[in-house]
């Protein structure tokens, strides 16, 4: 059984919960292009009047802080499997660092109030691919010394096309412009994000498996897919775990 630490949204983790692997630690909401910016001064007070579990208030401290390199190398782990579907979010301007515009600072009020007068660095994301590169670049390199690439599985997940109906058909998200959008231009980072970490692991599945279940285990959402595209994505990280352990 290897230990796993997942990095990304639930697309990757829903089908690692069953997989015969550990997941040690999970972390979502992590946008490389903030990993390295400056801290932003953060008071518990400013989680008044959201009703957020640890886990999420965890996450919206590490947004200001900065601090999630600090715990995740903390985990001792066999293989990080990530994706970067959180690099769509459009970056908000917070003095002279940056946080992304996420559902948990938008459910936040005094965060949301905070944040909705800043400017955004473009008015969606992702960002173009140099600008996306320059801030994302520090974090990358830091993640490289501390984790070697070859342990690194990258699953090169995009937003999908719609939401299965009861008939079967396809239903498109509310938002499904913005994410046509976001998949059109997602391939790009992920293949800059790839060639900087030489060595690394990729799950490819097409995005016509990238389906909503509104039945799904974890409660319907745009991003809890259906059983074919999870059994993809387990079928590949088993298959990378096994080649690489019999070689090793």
């Amino acid at each position: 059984m290897a230990r796993l630490v997942v990095i990304g949204t639930c697309c990757t983790r829903d089908p690692l919960v069953d997989c015969g692997h550990k997941t040690v630690a999970f972390s979502t909401l992590v946008v490389w292009t903030t990993l390295m910016t400056k801290p932003i001064p953060f008071d518990e007070s400013l989680l008044e009047g959201s009703n957020h579990s640890p886990f999420i208030q965890r996450s919206i401290r590490e947004q200001f802080e900065k601090t999630w390199f600090d715990r995740i190398t903390a985990f001792e782990f066999d293989w990080i499997i990530l994706d970067l579907m959180s690099e769509r979010r459009s970056l908000v301007e917070v003095g002279d660092s940056y946080l992304f515009e996420n559902w948990t600072l938008l459910q936040t009020p005094r965060i949301a109030d905070m944040i909705k007068d800043l400017p955004r660095v473009t008015p969606r994301g992702p960002l173009p691919l140099d600008h996306w590169l320059e801030l994302a670049g520090p974090a990358i390199e830091k993640f490289r010394e501390c984790v070697p690439p070859e342990k690194v599985i990258v699953n090169r997940v995009l937003p999908g096309i719609g939401i299965r109906q009861p008939d079967g058909s396809i239903k498109p998200n509310p938002l499904q412009e913005e994410y046509d959008y976001n998949a059109a231009h997602m391939p790009a980072i992920y293949d800059a994000f790839c060639e900087r970490l030489p060595g690394c692991h990729q799950i490819r599945i097409p995005r016509s498996q990238m389906v909503a279940d509104p039945n799904h285990k974890w409660g319907k959402g745009p991003f809890h897919y259906e059983d074919a595209f999870e059994h993809n994505v387990r079928s590949q990280v088993q298959a990378i775990i096994a080649k690489n352990t019999v070689s090793a």
